[in-house]
């Protein structure tokens, strides 16, 4: 059974094809044009739908702390995608609309000793699975993987002793959520949640 196309993914070929049509392209680099066309279409929606509900939910800035902390990170420990798109942005605007919505109204926030404990915890998950591998984004050159591990390491750090150091107990909440999110995500999740797929 074949995947079905993503809108974005949809609109990206149509462009592709269009441009490939008023400009001499070769195969490679008409797939190379769909596939970074895609990519960004894809970005942008899911962005968009995190952003545009945060404002709805007058949390802008309790998103931006947190989806800023997270990205960061996630770009060195790397980890864990959904199926699909669609799945991707609906857990992104629960994971980063949501919650720092409710950590607003709660009023909750994280002394500077759960800061710490979590801190050590989250650096335990990286230190054994950043950078994770997933089915479509291996790293298998050594490394590379240190590289990225040692970044994963480095970044974690730093940005605990921002949290640490400059932001108020709700705040802390929010970014080191962002930082238990991202390092969550490099845990072997795949293989526990589609362990029965083929």
């Amino acid at each position: 059974m074949e995947n079905k196309l993503s809108l974005e993914e949809q609109f990206s070929s149509k462009l592709t094809n269009w441009l490939a049509n008023k400009v001499v392209l070769s195969e490679v680099e008409q797939a190379k044009i769909s596939y970074g066309l895609s990519f960004t279409l894809i970005s942008v929606v899911k962005v968009s739908l995190i952003y545009a509900s945060s404002i709805l939910l007058g949390i802008l800035l309790e998103t931006l702390i947190m989806h800023t902390v997270f990205c960061i990170l996630r770009k060195y420990s790397r980890g864990f995608h959904a199926k699909s798109s669609f799945n991707c942005g609906a857990v992104g605007v629960i994971c980063f609309s949501f919650l720092p919505g409710l950590i607003k109204l709660s009023e909750y926030g994280i002394s500077d000793k759960q800061v710490l404990v979590v801190a050590i915890i989250c650096t335990i998950i990286l230190y054994f699975r950043a950078p994770a591998n997933t089915v479509k984004n291996q790293v298998t050159d050594k490394k590379q993987r240190r590289i990225l591990k040692s970044k994963a390491l480095a970044a974690n750090l730093i940005l605990f002793v921002l949290i640490f150091i400059t932001l108020e107990h709700s705040e802390k909440l929010l970014a080191v959520s962002g930082l238990v999110v991202a390092s969550i995500l490099t845990l072997p999740l795949e293989k526990i949640l589609w362990r029965n797929e083929k």
